[in-house]
């Protein structure tokens, strides 16, 4: 005889600490409560810094990508003092976003500049010039290999600092098929930067 799959419980009947232990084991709909649970204070904590609802929205989105895809590697249960470091990794990355808007990017017009300024990676960083250079050159070759249609709303995306909504007006396509390709390519361009982080030996 099969077994019956016990129905699941109603979410929003739960304490957050199970919802969270659900979502850490993989649920897909636990995960989702949670982030109808916390979206006004993601967003809440995002206005207070960026004064463009595009961006808002932009920074929500990216921020619920990436608690999706580390919730499973999270090391404790205080699931808000981890959203909490989350909201701010992401506020400061687009703050990066805004002033480069006005300061057309200190680091250089070119797009693996761009792109490395944009996602954390400082001319400061340990390495030194050289290193930079390989990271450039890495860089350049994943943007080149990444599909047309990826390659197009990151170069609009990047270079040109425009938002998701932006990027999807310049190409004529919708906002949601935007952030598709600009995430899937920034999930390609973030391996491409792990190898200098963690060189093999």
């Amino acid at each position: 005889m099969k077994k019956e799959n016990k129905p699941l419980p109603l979410l929003d009947s739960l304490s957050e600490a199970d919802i969270v232990k659900m979502a850490r084991d993989g649920n897909k709909e636990a995960f989702g409560e949670l982030m109808v649970r916390w979206e006004s204070y993601i967003k809440m904590s995002f206005s207070k810094v960026l004064s463009c609802q595009s961006d808002i929205n932009d920074a929500y989105q990216e921020t619920v990508l990436s608690l999706m895809t580390t919730i499973k590697s999270m090391k404790h249960n205080n699931f808000q003092g981890w959203l909490i470091v989350a909201i701010q990794r992401r506020r400061n990355t687009f703050l990066k976003i805004v002033k480069a808007r006005g300061d057309r990017l200190k680091t250089g017009e070119n797009i693996e500049n761009v792109i490395l300024y944009r996602m954390g990676s400082r001319e400061d960083d340990p390495g030194g010039v050289c290193e930079r250079r390989e990271m450039q050159e890495d860089v350049k070759a994943a943007i080149n290999q990444l599909p047309k249609k990826q390659k197009e709303a990151v170069r609009i995306y990047f270079l040109n600092c425009k938002t998701f909504l932006e990027t999807a007006k310049e190409l004529g396509v919708s906002r949601q098929a935007v952030n598709r390709r600009v995430l899937t390519a920034k999930e390609t361009l973030r391996e491409t930067l792990s190898k200098h982080k963690h060189p093999k030996p």
